[in-house]
């Protein structure tokens, strides 16, 4: 090798040495230590908390550097920290930023951050409050899971989405109000929140995710906003002292097991804008009494009802499929039924016997003989009147709704289930009374 291409060899690694050594000086210099913390000043991030301190005051400033950013576990499993005061100015708490900081009483999050990280909170079980900035947009997913201690969260108004399990395992909070900006609240959010015993969903969520308070055994009514398309598979799943439910005219779907294993659920409401019932929705509700369906629903799905005690169903004429064993091991008084429905083999199937079948749209000899084939194989078509009805609203069976069928829920005004002057065929919404609601429905019909 010659004297020539030798020098031009060693030019060229001296060059590339000093641009490497120039390099990582500037990566050196980016990242600096300051106390307690290393800190990125390019990205104004607190990359790591080194110090041991009970109570931690975070700086505004670094190296005369703004702090905007706690950086992905800055603090992680700092369990000697009691009380952290966080910087006015400070933009985002980053993924895993306080986990498991276990000895962490309160903490003020100033209105200046628009972002919390993943388990940026995660296992912080002894934090008691925390107050959320009103400029919030998301709380990250997990971000407050089993920090048990929590008794109350606010929800600011700005507040677009409620990330998947963000309160899940919050065990203390006892009060929650979902706010009408949030528009979706994520899967299993506040799942086994068991003390929760207030719940206000405001008008403008639109989704509620699977599982959102499955196991919340506390609440005892729930509303839900028509703004709400979807309730979500398992999202009030187990919840057992839940007694009322209403749903709002505006919500399109109940998804699978939404109501499931409510077992002292008593009285539901659903209404005509609902496009179908997923499969067990409503199952194992065993003191379920009265049910509400309005004309709209199209489907009724598999086991949705099976072994909920509902003493009058009606089908209501919009129903076109009811799945296999939707009703079963049901014990009502009557079933009121249009002869549009679609039944599939066994969908009342295992029940005891009902005291009358009605069919409604005066159907013929054949298409009751088909009904008895699909409704079960337990029931005694003998010891049943099965009768065919113009509507439920002919309560003389004559084929015409008429003044006299008016006359007739006149004589019983007012008669609750239980009274001997009680006619459940005459009580034509299922509510447990004879009232103005089911005179008002008659005579809407008269002459037909």
């Amino acid at each position: 090798m010659n004297k020539k291409r030798l020098s031009f060899i060693l030019i060229i690694l001296l060059s590339v040495s000093w641009i490497l050594s120039g390099y990582v000086e500037k990566v050196n210099a980016l990242t600096i230590t300051s106390g307690d913390y290393e800190f990125d000043q390019e990205t104004r991030t607190i990359v790591k908390y080194k110090g041991a301190d009970t109570t931690v005051v975070i700086p505004d400033k670094i190296n005369d550097i703004s702090v905007e950013s706690i950086g992905e576990k800055a603090f992680e499993k700092c369990s000697n920290i009691e009380e952290v005061v966080l910087p006015n100015g400070l933009k985002n708490i980053g993924d895993f930023a306080f986990r498991y900081c276990n000895s962490i009483k309160e903490i003020n999050i100033p209105e200046s951050v628009i972002s919390i990280g993943k388990l940026a909170f995660g296992e912080c079980s002894n934090i008691q409050n925390i107050l959320l900035p009103n400029d919030l947009g998301k709380i990250g997913e997990m971000a407050f899971s089993e920090c048990t201690s929590i008794t109350k969260i606010i929800i600011p108004k700005n507040i677009v989405e409620i990330g998947n399990f963000a309160f899940d395992g919050c065990t203390g909070i006892q009060e929650v109000i979902v706010p009408s900006n949030v528009k979706r609240i994520g899967i299993y959010c506040f799942r086994d929140c068991n003390e929760i015993a207030s719940l206000t969903i405001e008008y403008g969520v639109e989704e509620i995710g699977r599982g959102a308070f499955t196991g919340c055994k506390e609440i005892q009514e729930v509303t839900i906003p028509g703004s709400v398309s979807l309730i979500g598979e398992y999202a009030f799943n187990k919840c057992d002292n839940l007694k009322k439910v209403e749903i709002d005219n505006g919500v399109k779907k109940i998804g699978s097991s939404a109501f499931a294993e409510c077992i002292n659920l008593v009285e539901a409401s659903i209404p005509s804008s609902v496009e179908s019932i997923g499969d067990s929705a409503f199952q194992y509700c065993h003191y379920f009494k009265t049910l509400t369906m309005g004309e709209g629903i199209k489907s009724i799905g598999e086991y949705a009802f099976n072994e909920c005690d509902i003493e009058d169903i009606t089908i209501p004429n919009s129903v076109t499929s009811i799945a296999k064993y939707a009703f079963s091991n049901a014990g009502p008084t009557s079933i009121w039924i249009s002869k549009a429905s679609q039944i599939e083999p066994e969908a009342f199937g295992y029940m005891d016997n009902p005291s009358n079948i009605y069919v409604t749209g005066n159907p013929t000899e054949d298409e009751i003989n088909s009904f008895k084939k699909n409704f079960s194989s337990y029931i005694d078509f003998n010891s049943i009147k099965f009768v065919s009805v113009l509507c439920k609203e002919d309560i003389d069976n004559n084929k015409k709704v008429e003044i006299a069928d008016v006359a007739s829920l006149a004589v019983n005004y007012n008669a609750l289930k239980g009274d001997s002057k009680y006619k459940s065929e005459m009580d034509i919404n299922g509510d447990g009374i004879i009232d103005i609601y089911d005179l008002v429905r008659v005579a809407k019909k008269c002459n037909s």
